[in-house]
This record gives C-alpha cells, sequence and structure tokens, in this order.
C-alpha cells in the first residue's frame, strides 16, 4: 500500500519507485494508491482491479532481468521539496475554488476526479462525489446529455461547447454555457474531460427582456402606421364632403 506518496515526487522517481514496487511485489499481488495517484503508463505491467479505489496488480511476467534499483535522487532539501509540492497543490486548488465557473473534471474510464467549490454549491456536489462514477450523477444528464459529449469530445479529440442550456431548479430558471473540453496525457492518450459552467442567467434574461421590448416597439409602431393609415383615410373623407357641400 502507498498512499498519497507518489503525488509528492517528480516523474523521474515516481517512475523510479514504480520500478521498485513492480520488482518487489510478486505475480498478482496487489498496489494501493490514492485518488490523485495514477498508474497510466504502465498498463504493461500493471492490470486495473479498480480505477475507483485505485487498486492495481502486479501482472505475471515481465522482465526476467534481474532488477538493479537505481537509488532515488532526492536533493538534500528534499523534505523542503515535498513540503513545497503540497503547498502548490494546495494553492493550485484554492486557486480552482475562486475559479468564475463552475467545474468538474471526469477521467478515462468515467469517474469523478476533480469538483470545485462552484460546482459543489450550483449542483448539490459534495467531495464524496469525487471517485464516483459520472453517469450516477445528475449533473451528467442534466441541463443536457454531458456523457455522450464527453464521448464525442474524447473521440474527435476536440472542445465542444453548448449555449444556453436551461436548468430548472424548483420555479427557478438557470441558464448555462457549458464547455467539454478533452485532456490529453502526457503519453497522448486521453487522460480525462474537463467540463466547465458559466452562469449566463442574467444575459439570457436581459436579452429575452430586450427582444420582449423590441417586439412590443414593433407592434407599437403596427399600430401607430395602422391609426395614420386610418386617419389619413378619415381625413380624404372629410375633404370630400366639404367639397359637396
Amino acid at each position: 500500500m502507498c498512499r498519497n506518496t507518489l503525488m509528492y515526487f517528480n516523474v523521474e522517481a515516481q517512475t523510479q519507485i514504480v520500478d521498485r514496487f513492480h520488482f518487489a511485489l510478486r505475480e498478482n499481488a496487489f498496489l494501493f494508491l490514492c485518488k490523485a495517484e495514477m498508474l497510466l503508463n504502465d498498463a504493461d505491467r500493471f492490470d486495473v482491479i479498480s480505477m475507483r479505489q485505485r487498486i492495481f496488480r502486479r501482472r505475471p511476467g515481465g522482465s526476467t532481468t534481474p532488477y538493479q534499483p537505481a537509488p532515488l535522487k532526492l536533493r538534500p532539501g528534499g523534505l523542503g521539496e515535498m513540503q513545497s509540492v503540497a503547498r502548490n497543490r494546495q494553492l493550485r486548488d484554492l486557486i480552482l475554488d475562486a475559479s468564475p465557473g463552475a467545474a468538474l473534471a471526469v477521467d478515462a474510464e468515467g469517474l469523478v476526479v476533480l469538483i470545485n467549490n462552484l460546482a459543489r454549491g450550483q449542483f448539490g456536489l459534495t467531495a464524496n462525489d469525487i471517485g464516483r462514477p459520472f453517469r450516477d450523477l445528475e449533473i451528467s444528464y442534466r441541463p443536457v446529455e454531458l456523457r455522450s459529449l464527453i464521448d464525442q469530445a474524447t473521440h474527435e479529440r476536440r472542445t465542444l461547447r453548448v449555449n444556453g442550456a436551461e436548468r430548472r431548479v424548483g420555479e427557478d430558471v438557470q441558464f448555462f454555457d457549458i464547455l467539454v473540453q478533452p485532456l490529453v496525457g502526457s503519453s497522448g492518450l486521453p487522460a480525462a474531460t474537463s467540463i466547465t459552467f458559466t452562469d449566463v442567467t442574467v444575459a439570457t434574461q436581459l436579452k429575452a427582456e430586450v427582444k420582449r421590448v423590441r417586439e412590443d416597439l414593433e407592434t407599437a409602431y403596427e399600430e401607430l402606421q395602422s391609426t395614420n393609415e386610418e386617419l389619413e383615410t378619415a381625413n380624404e373623407e372629410l375633404q370630400s364632403s366639404i367639397e359637396e357641400l
């Protein structure tokens, strides 16, 4: 079991650590990681038992060459570096929570891996939803069917946009612009999908109000034109009556 550890090392150190795990574990032995840790580039050495729980199993076979462990390259200030990484992760989470739009991310296995503070508040999500299948959440199909959009964005490797998606909460109506963006890992394969929601309720309501006022003005103008035509007709009839007199 190695949880909440790998994420504090750089890529080179992580690779060496995973090499050691692969060497030390017997065939079909299990490796447990935390939700923030993955083995995206080790499918040839580890099978995924539960992506949600981050449980992997060492695959049978592998290299028959005796493993020569290389010393981990930790600088004298290694502890300080780990603290710096932890601080940077915390700052990243704070920045994400402070972003003006609701955001969440779904990994390649369809599991929720990130939910920012605004998304939790607007859509009733909690930290416990991290690690759950995205398809089990209401947000996956309301206000729009996001599951098919995620599949399309991942397959086509392009960002998709939905404008003015309507969401009803009781008697209230909200409108969102939704951005579905595939994220590609270092291996070049799809790693996750980012979904952001921009609340455009006020702008949408203002547009609707402007449209209504414009239509009212057009109707009033048409009525005024009709009234003018009637007045002209009445004036012509009056002139004709005067001439007859």
